[in-house]
């Protein structure tokens, strides 16, 4: 009688690929059995960024990172629904205070502010701020001078 080897690699791969099978079929299931909606009660309760730069702990640009995902992940779920964006600035603004230096936020807000809000006020807020933290940088017209 043959005794058949797996691989001492394979074994913890295929365990890996069958939890997140599961996982992923679970959560389709609930979502259907409950489901899910966006909510922006969260929203709500969200500090301001200068308190957030203090309970961070240093951890500032992760942080930040985790709400721009927040942020992308807030417009798009209400892009598709009911276009509703009120907490965006809001997002935008705090992920811009913990990170000053990260300039995707900067970018898409001005955008997104200006043409799915309709806030011309806000982006250009959003925009300036960029510029305090990039004038050295940037040598050509300031963005918000385009809009």
């Amino acid at each position: 009688m043959r005794k058949i080897r797996c691989s001492t690699g394979l074994l913890p791969l295929v365990v890996c690929i069958l939890l997140v099978v599961f996982v992923l079929f679970s959560q389709r299931q609930l979502d259907i059995r409950f489901g899910a909606k966006p909510s922006t009660e969260d929203l709500k309760y969200l500090p301001s960024g200068k308190f957030l730069k203090g309970v961070a702990l240093s951890f500032d640009e992760i942080a930040a990172d985790l709400l721009w995902i927040k942020a992308i992940a807030y417009f798009g779920e209400h892009a598709q629904a009911d276009q509703d964006f009120t907490w965006l600035y809001h997002i935008l603004d705090i992920t811009t205070t913990l990170d000053p230096l990260y300039s995707d936020p900067y970018e898409f807000g001005g955008i997104v502010l200006a043409t799915e809000l309709g806030d011309i006020d806000k982006s250009i807020d959003i925009l300036k701020k960029d510029d305090t933290h990039f004038a050295k940088e940037y040598a050509s017209a300031s963005s918000y001078q385009l809009i």
